[in-house]
């Protein structure tokens, strides 16, 4: 084909002529047949991307305006990234996963749009992926941080608490490790503690060895059954056992779970003895006293070592409870509030009023029988 037979003389002079393809069909996978590109402006003019000739285009034009896409220095450069770090640090005091990411979120947003008007308005190209990065990473870090740091400390609660709690009540406190913490709350509750009867006694003809073989079985047994009935095994002083209801883990059926344990405990004592006897051990009856009132409940000690229990005069009153089943020559015996609240579901025997040590009114006292 001659040109000059389709083209004016002189038709490019003057002129600087770019040829190439704009093909704009998708890119075939692992491959590059297409010559179109994304650029800076992809989202803000046609919405498409930009052939190769086009962008060639575009630069020649930028050379004859002088008008150039300048980058920062380098000195520029690094105190932005530090400073976008610094900042993404800052955002991340107090750390919480969504006010966190807002906060990060909308400082990333207006790094961008800055970013853009320079671009756009100054002709000034600032780093834009990896000062996303610079705020990002500080959000990662502190996230994996308090991830790390909670799992660490539901596995200390795990381990002070799973030798005391029901497994139900444990994962509950897991729940919510933060609750965990050195002071107490004051909760209803509900305290039970048992003794066995003339301990003493049996001891003083027992070797040390079957003393200890004697506690080891029946404190194991009535720990379960405490734990079976959703309760919290406080302590074991000498023979006796102090559990309560109620707390760490809110309970409404607190004082009818303490009952229900309680015959439980007796029951299972039954037939403990007759296993006790196979081993050549001597026969062991317990007695058992429950209140239902008001408690300290929380970790109390140092901040070096600390138990969680409960304190307050529900606690003593409990302990008084036990030791009267001796006078009336019973088992179990709850107080007038822990009947109040189980009077429904339980079997009991009015025993009257007594007045125990330490307190100047009378209370009223009740045997338990059974559980219906």
């Amino acid at each position: 084909m001659n040109p000059s037979v389709f083209l004016p003389a002189n038709f490019f002079k003057g002129k600087i002529v770019l040829v190439g393809k704009a093909i704009k069909s998708a890119v075939e996978p692992q491959r590059t047949i297409s010559d179109v590109f994304a650029v800076p402006f992809l989202f803000s003019e046609s919405g498409s991307l930009m052939s190769g000739v086009e962008i060639q285009a575009n630069m020649v034009q930028g050379f004859l305006r002088g008008e150039f896409v300048t980058r920062v220095g380098n000195f520029w450069k690094i105190s932005i990234l530090f400073l976008m770090g610094l900042t993404g640090s800052l955002l991340q005091i107090r750390w919480r996963p969504v006010m966190s990411a807002l906060r990060t979120g909308l400082w990333i947003l207006l790094y961008l749009l800055t970013a853009y008007y320079l671009l756009g308005i100054c002709m000034l190209w600032v780093p834009t992926l990896s000062g996303v990065l610079s705020v990002s990473l500080p959000y990662g870090f502190f996230g994996m941080t308090a991830y790390l740091q909670s799992e660490k400390k539901r596995r200390e609660i795990r381990r002070a608490f799973s030798h005391y709690l029901s497994p139900s009540i444990l994962e509950k406190v897991l729940a919510h490790p933060d609750n965990i913490k050195l002071g107490g709350e004051k909760v209803e509750a509900t305290v039970l503690f048992s003794d066995i009867a003339d301990f003493t006694t049996l001891a003083e003809a027992m070797e040390p060895e079957e003393v200890a073989n004697l506690l080891n079985r029946y404190f194991g047994e009535m720990t379960r059954i405490i734990f079976q009935y959703r309760g919290t095994v406080d302590k074991f002083i000498g023979d006796g056992v102090m559990a309560f209801w109620g707390a760490p883990a809110a309970d409404p059926d607190h004082a009818l779970n303490a009952c229900r344990a309680a015959i439980a405990m007796q029951d299972r004592l039954k037939s403990l003895r007759e296993e006790l006897k196979g081993l050549k051990l001597p026969e062991i009856f317990i007695r058992i006293g429950i209140h239902t009132g008001p408690v300290n409940a929380g970790n109390m000690g140092s901040s070096e070592l600390f138990d969680y229990t409960v304190l307050g005069d529900t606690v003593n009153l409990a302990s008084r409870l036990e030791g009267a089943n001796k006078e009336f020559q019973t088992s179990v015996i709850i107080s007038r509030s822990v009947y109040e609240k189980v009077m429904e579901h339980v079997r009991t025997k009015p025993l009257g009023k007594i007045k125990v040590k330490g307190k100047t009114r009378e209370i009223e006292v009740y045997e338990l029988a059974g559980v219906v």
